[in-house]
């Protein structure tokens, strides 16, 4: 991956890298100038599923029947084939 295929977002003593290319992932963050990822190398890993993590917005996990109620108001989401609705639409 280049650095020119990521993005950066930095806040007083953290920063955090993004991969808009691969799904939004999280290639780096650093919280006072240590790496909490960490990062994988070598010639046998693979940086899509081996590094980094897919950030899961607006929500992780399955949401039952894809309905939300939340302060009175209810929220219908796209269903997957299970009927449910499934993590991530951040990136959509």
């Amino acid at each position: 991956m280049t650095e020119s295929a990521t993005v950066v977002i930095e806040a007083p003593g953290v920063r955090a890298e993004v991969d808009p290319t691969r799904g939004a992932r999280l290639v780096s963050l650093q919280i006072g100038g240590l790496e909490i990822l960490g990062s994988a190398d070598g010639p046998d890993i693979d940086p899509v599923t081996d590094e980094g993590c897919y950030p899961m917005v607006p929500w992780a996990g399955r949401i039952g029947a894809g309905h939300v109620a939340w302060r009175g108001d209810t929220y219908v989401l796209p269903v997957a084939g299970d009927g449910n609705a499934l993590h991530g639409l951040g990136k959509d």
